[in-house]
Formats: structure tokens, C-alpha cells, sequence
């Protein structure tokens, strides 16, 4: 045992000294840093959560949009003269919007069985077409002859026999060879639009089914987009809107027709970065939740498309300046941060009388440009607003430009690219951290040459900095796969251009962008802080318990405390002289 200031530790091992002040005190900085720890670590979990929670990085799932990221807007062109309608379309163009959302009231064309008047929609289609427009038709209002007799006060109850509907989509379809896309009636959330009665998954998938035939999907390369969720306040704030989602979404039948889910996504008052995620919530992040509903039944890899997008004010007013400002900035937070986010429509473009009061959602009044207006076309032309940004688009998309002989392709997944011409190229802009093609693999598939961020890409054999994508394949069925072409770029914008080196086939299939969640180093940073000073508080514990139990003998805090030995008898015999 040792004499002095420390600790005297009897023969069987045991401590027999009550902690000391400082023994106290550095228990308690122990459990300070641990707590400390803890708590920092639990803080950057749930703040992760919250600042990521929906924001993926583009590869995490590949969400195959049908169509590339455009300026859209929502339109009621009924009743608008010719020259109304060309300075309306062309006011749109000049803005640079691509897509227009048309809503076609069924009951207005097929007043009695078999009888149809296009009279109202064919000059609509035919200018919008004219303008260089993609339209996304809306389909509802089903003909009081075809409503069941104890719904015939509901104007957009499901007809009685899906053959009828059948019936108007072809005769649709006949009349409007060239359209698309095409929404299959609104608001599914909303009894009062289904006869009072809510929407069942089998009553949906037949008139999924009905307009699939109509419409010739299949033979057309059209889409079918589901009706949209959340337009009524008082079905969001019940979560009525995420409940009919996954009440109808966990139908094989209704996910293998649809090509996107819609949903109105309402800003209400906040600010379009709070990110509070809450269904009785109205704000962008609210969309989130829809998100994780889709995914809840195994709907993982759907887009959702924006039909109605804007800030109403749940009940306060939103002034036209902060309109705009709310509005763009949500659309950079959706392509920052949400791949699965498909085309975002503004909520109109200022012909509808329905609109909530004191929101300023409109881009024009009285034919001039409202501020929202004018943000979005600023953005639409910007490099991050004209630049594919996070995710998966399709080969069409506006910002790759085709050189060269170029043709479409028509496969399962969508419309592809294709080119035997050893001269063709194409040139695409993105804004991210990584950039992937997606190719075609076979025997007459070539090799492509690819060049990032340079002017153009040099002649074969030519130029530094030319990377290879080797494609042909010897197998016996040609497969589809993407190919990282660019990664660990800085996040910004940049250019890749893609030529052939060879007359071979070469199939694109859409494009794809990484970027990297926002503000992750913080949180990085207060993850590492956390753990170290759990560590050392558990490691200043473990000293303790060592020297309480008396595992470790410490010795005091000063060198002149600290006893000499001493020997019982000790005298030293007299030093050895010659």
C-alpha cells in the first residue's frame, strides 16, 4: 500500500477513501461531456432529418419522368376569340412555357350518346399545336345520361358503364391524333366529385383501363396522368389526400397505367424553404409527405407532377411581389432537391374566376405581365432554370441540343434517341455534381466519345480530354443501362457533349444528374462533435471506475506529495578503498 496524499489501497485490493472534491468534480465533467455528446448527436440526427427529409441526390431511385423539366402553366382557353387565343398562346411562348394544362369537360362534347361536338375544343388545340405547346388534358364531367340515377346531381360522378368513357376517348382520340397526355378526372380525394361517395381503387382502374383503350395508349406513346390530390384545404388538413393515395396507389392495375400522380401542392403562408413536414400543415414541404405515401406501398420510383403550384395565404393576402418570389424560389428548392418531382404547373395563367382571393397566383391580369410573370420567365432563361438539374429526363429534354441525324425510337420505357451518322452529336447542360446516359447495349451498338465542359468535342483521334463509352455487346437481347460519365464535379453548371466514333447504332435513353444534399458538411461536422465528447466522457468513467475500485493507484496532483519509500534497517556498508 503507498503512505501520503494518495490513495491507500488495502492488501485485499479494495478502495477504502471517499471520493474527494476532486474525484466529484470530474465525475461531473464526465457526465457533462457525455450528455453533451449525446445530445449533440441526437441534434444532428433530427436536424438532418429535417433538413433532408424528401431531398434525395438524384441516383438514390431513377425516377423515369416522361417528359423533361418546362415552364407550365394551367389554362382555360373556352370561349376566347382567335385573336384572344393567339395573343394568349402567344404571350405564353414568348415567356417560354412549353406546357399548357386544358381541362375538357366530357358533358360539354357528348351531350346525347354517340352525338359529339368538338366545336368548343377544336380551335383551342389546334392554336395551342400552332404556338409550338405541348397540352395535358384534363379529363372529367361525366354526361348526366351516364351518371347512376341516385348520382345525377353530381357533375363528375364515374359513369355507370367504363365502356362509355371508352367510347369518348376514342372518338378523343380520333379527333386529336397528335395529343399525349392526358389526366383521368380531378380531384380524387373529393367525394363530391365521385357521386358523393369516395373513390375506390376498382372503380378507378376500369376508367384507367377504359381511357388506356380509348385512347390507344399503347400505340400512341400517350400518357396517363392520375387526377390530381389535395386540392381542397379541408381534405388536406384531415390527411384524406395522402389516405386516398394509398388506397388507390396499391392497385398493380391503376400503377401499371399511370405514368405520374398529381397533386396541388399550396404554399398557404410560409415560407417556401420552412421546412416543417406536417399533413395539417399547408406549406411546400407538405408535398413530402405525399411522397412518402407513394412509397409506403411500394411506389417508390413514381414521379409526382405539380398541377396546381402557388402560395393562396390560407386566408391572408399574398401581395404580387412575394407571389413571385415565393413561387421561384420553391421551383430551385424542387430541382435542387426532389428528383421524383416531375412538371410543376403555375396555378393559372389568369382567365379562371375561382381563384382565392388576394393570392396574386395569376401571370396575367387585364393582358399585362403580373410580377410572377415575370420571375418565371427570368427564371425559365436562367442557367440554373434552362439546365436538366437533379434526377432522370427524358432524351427530348429541352436542354440537350441534337446535331446531326437523329430519330425516335419507340421502346417500353418511352421514346429514345437513335443515330447511325458518325457525325451526330448532342450537347446537354446540367447543373449538378455528376452527370450518366443512359445507353443501349448490343451487337450493332458503336462506341461514344465524350468530352466535359469543352467548347465541342475534337474529330476522332483528335483533342485531350476525350473520354470512350464502349456499347457493343454480344449478347442475345439488346439491355439498357446508365453510364457515369461525369462524377466529383463541383456543384455548378456545366456542359457535356457526346458524338460517335464509328457509324454504328448508338440508343439514348434519357440522362440522369447527381447532385449533393444540401448543407450535409454541418451536419457531418456535429455528428463528429457528438461522438467525440461521448467518447471522452465515457473514457473519463472508465478512469474513475478504475480508480475507485482500485483497479488504478494515481498519484497525487503534486510531485512534493508524494512520499519517499523507506526500507526498515537500510545502512549502506563502508565504500571498498585500495
Amino acid at each position: 500500500m503507498r503512505s501520503g496524499g494518495g490513495t491507500v489501497t488495502p492488501s485485499d485490493g479494495s478502495s477504502n477513501r471517499a471520493p474527494t472534491a476532486s474525484f466529484r468534480a470530474r465525475i461531473v465533467r464526465a457526465i457533462a461531456l457525455f450528455v453533451l455528446g449525446v445530445a449533440v448527436t441526437v441534434g444532428s440526427a433530427a436536424s438532418d432529418a429535417y433538413l433532408h427529409r424528401g431531398a434525395l441526390d438524384g441516383s438514390d431511385v431513377v425516377f423515369r419522368q416522361p417528359v423533361g423539366p418546362a415552364l407550365a402553366t394551367n389554362v382555360d382557353l373556352r370561349g376566347l376569340s382567335d385573336n384572344a387565343l393567339q395573343s394568349e398562346l402567344g404571350i405564353l411562348t414568348e415567356a417560354g412555357y412549353r406546357f399548357v394544362r386544358q381541362t375538357v369537360i366530357w358533358s360539354d362534347i357528348e351531350r346525347a350518346p354517340g352525338e359529339y361536338d368538338w366545336s368548343a375544343y377544336l380551335p383551342i388545340f389546334n392554336a395551342v399545336d400552332a404556338a409550338g405547346l405541348t397540352p395535358v388534358v384534363v379529363l372529367s364531367g361525366t354526361p348526366f345520361w351516364a351518371r347512376y340515377p341516385d348520382q345525377l346531381d353530381f357533375a363528375d360522378a364515374p359513369p355507370i358503364d367504363a365502356a362509355t368513357f371508352q367510347e369518348f376517348c376514342g372518338a378523343l382520340r380520333e379527333t386529336f391524333p397528335d395529343i399525349t397526355i392526358f389526366q383521368i378526372g380531378v380531384n380524387l380525394d373529393d367525394p363530391n366529385y365521385w357521386g358523393g361517395r369516395v373513390l375506390t381503387a376498382a372503380t378507378y382502374a376500369r376508367m384507367l383501363q377504359a381511357a388506356s383503350l380509348g385512347l390507344g395508349v399503347a400505340a400512341t406513346d400517350s400518357l396517363l396522368i392520375g387526377g390530381e390530390i389535395g386540392a381542397d384545404a379541408a381534405s388536406r388538413a384531415n390527411g384524406r389526400d395522402l389516405e386516398t393515395i394509398r388506397r388507390l396507389m396499391v392497385n398493380p392495375n391503376i400503377r401499371g397505367l399511370l405514368k405520374a400522380v398529381a397533386v396541388t401542392v399550396d404554399g398557404g403562408d410560409r415560407s417556401p424553404y420552412d421546412r416543417s413536414v406536417r399533413s395539417d400543415r399547408d406549406n411546400l414541404s407538405r408535398v413530402v409527405l405525399v411522397r412518402e405515401a407513394l412509397d409506403d406501398v411500394g411506389a417508390i420510383d413514381f414521379p409526382v407532377w405539380f398541377t396546381q403550384f402557388g402560395w393562396t395565404g390560407s386566408g391572408t393576402s399574398i401581395d404580387a411581389d412575394r407571389q413571385a418570389e415565393f413561387v421561384v424560389t420553391g421551383m430551385r428548392r424542387i430541382r435542387n432537391e426532389w428528383p421524383w418531382a416531375g412538371l410543376v404547373f403555375n396555378w393559372d395563367y389568369g382567365n379562371r374566376t375561382d381563384l382565392p382571393a388576394d393570392a396574386n397566383l395569376q401571370l396575367v391580369v387585364n393582358g399585362q405581365p403580373t410580377p410572377l410573370m415575370t420571375a418565371m420567365t427570368t427564371y425559365g432563361k436562367s442557367v440554373f432554370g434552362s439546365s436538366i438539374t437533379n434526377g432522370f429526363v427524358p432524351p427530348s429534354t429541352d436542354s440537350c441540343t441534337y446535331q446531326g441525324n437523329w430519330q425516335d425510337q419507340h421502346l417500353a420505357e418511352g421514346v429514345y434517341r437513335v443515330s447511325t451518322d458518325p457525325n451526330a452529336t448532342v450537347t446537354c447542360q446540367f447543373w449538378g455534381t455528376g452527370f450518366s446516359t443512359f445507353f443501349r447495349f448490343s451487337p450493332e451498338a458503336g462506341t461514344v466519345r465524350y468530352v466535359i465542359d469543352q467548347a465541342s468535342l475534337p474529330p476522332v483521334g483528335q483533342g485531350e480530354g476525350v473520354a470512350n463509352v464502349f456499347l457493343t455487346y454480344q449478347v442475345e437481347d439488346a439491355f439498357e443501362g446508365p453510364v457515369q460519365l461525369a462524377s466529383g464535379l463541383s456543384e455548378g453548371a456545366h456542359i457535356i457533349t457526346m458524338g460517335q466514333a464509328d457509324a454504328d447504332e448508338v440508343v439514348i435513353g434519357g440522362f440522369l444528374v447527381d447532385r449533393e444534399r444540401p448543407m450535409i458538411w454541418p451536419i457531418a461536422v456535429l455528428v463528429a462533435a457528438g461522438l467525440v465528447a461521448i467518447f471522452l466522457g465515457l473514457r473519463t468513467f472508465a478512469y474513475l471506475a478504475a480508480e475507485y475500485v482500485g483497479l488504478m493507484d494515481t498519484r497525487p496532483p503534486h510531485p512534493a506529495q508524494t512520499a519517499l519509500p523507506t526500507l526498515t534497517g537500510w545502512n549502506p556498508g563502508p565504500r571498498f578503498r585500495r
